[in-house]
C-alpha cells in the first residue's frame, strides 16, 4: 500500500475514533443515571469547552478532516485550482505549534498525575459520568494520532517563528479563558486549580504549562526526525521485497 493510501486510512480510522468517542461520551452525558443528579455532572457540563482535552480533540478533527481532503485530492488527482494550496500550508504549522505540543503535553501532565492522585484532574466520578474509555481516548488515543502523522509530516522545523507565535497565543488564550470563566461563575475545571487559587502558587503554575509546551514544542524535532528516518528505512525494506 502507497504511503498515500496508508495515510488516508488511518486518517479515516483516527477521525472515526474521535467522532464515536465524541458521539458517546455527549450521549452519555445526557442520558446517563449521573447525568442530572450529581452536582459535579452538571458543573462538569457546563465548563465542557474549557477543558484543554476537548479543545485538543477539536484540534485533531479539524486536523484529520482538511488532512484527509488534501490527501484524497493528490491520491486521486482531482483538480481544485489551487484552492487547497494554503490549507495544505496550514496544516503544516498547525501541525507543528498546535496540535503536537498540546497532545504531548497534555500526556505528560495527565497520566503522571493521573497515577498519582486522579482527584487533583481527572476525578473518579468522572468515568460514572462519561466511562473509563473516553478517558483513553482523550489521553492517550491523541498521542498515537500525532506520532504516526509524524510518518507523513516533514522532520524539518520549516516555520520556526510563526510557530512560536502561535504555541504563545494558544497558551495565553487558553489561561485567559480559564481565568474569565473563573470571573465569571467561580468555577474551574480542574480541582487542583480551586486548591491554589489565591496563592502564588497559582501563577507558577501558569508560567510552568507556558515553559512545557515551549519545551514539547522543541522536543519533537528530534522525535520527529527518529520517526521519519524509521518510516524511510521500513520503506525502502518494502520496495526491495
Amino acid at each position: 500500500m502507497s504511503d498515500k493510501r496508508s495515510r488516508l486510512l488511518s486518517n479515516g480510522v483516527f477521525l472515526a475514533g474521535h467522532c464515536v468517542n465524541v458521539v458517546c461520551t455527549l450521549y452519555t452525558l445526557r442520558e446517563g443515571q449521573n447525568s442530572l443528579k450529581d452536582k459535579r455532572v452538571v458543573e462538569m457540563k457546563q465548563q465542557m469547552f474549557k477543558f484543554l482535552t476537548i479543545w485538543n480533540v477539536i484540534f485533531h478533527m479539524i486536523y484529520l478532516v482538511v488532512n484527509i481532503i488534501c490527501e484524497a485530492q493528490e491520491l486521486f488527482e482531482i483538480k481544485d485550482k489551487g484552492i487547497l494550496s494554503p490549507f495544505k500550508a496550514a496544516k503544516q504549522v498547525f501541525f507543528d505549534s498546535i496540535l503536537v505540543p498540546t497532545t504531548m503535553s497534555i500526556s505528560l501532565v495527565f497520566w503522571p498525575m493521573f497515577l498519582y492522585d486522579r482527584e487533583l484532574l481527572y476525578p473518579a466520578f468522572i468515568d460514572d459520568a462519561i466511562g473509563a474509555i473516553a478517558n483513553y481516548m482523550m489521553h492517550a488515543f491523541i498521542v498515537l494520532v500525532a506520532v504516526w502523522e509524524m510518518r507523513y509530516m516533514s522532520p524539518k522545523e520549516k516555520y520556526r517563528g510563526l510557530c512560536l507565535i502561535n504555541v504563545g497565543l494558544l497558551s495565553g488564550i487558553y489561561i485567559a479563558v480559564l481565568l474569565h470563566n473563573h470571573a465569571e461563575t467561580g468555577l474551574f475545571p480542574y480541582p487542583l486549580l480551586y486548591m491554589l487559587h489565591g496563592t502564588m502558587y497559582l501563577n507558577l503554575l501558569w508560567v510552568s504549562c507556558i515553559v512545557l509546551i515551549y519545551a514539547v514544542y522543541h522536543a519533537q524535532w528530534p522525535l520527529r526526525r527518529l520517526v521519519s528516518i524509521q518510516h524511510e528505512k521500513k520503506r525502502r525494506s518494502n520496495k526491495a521485497k
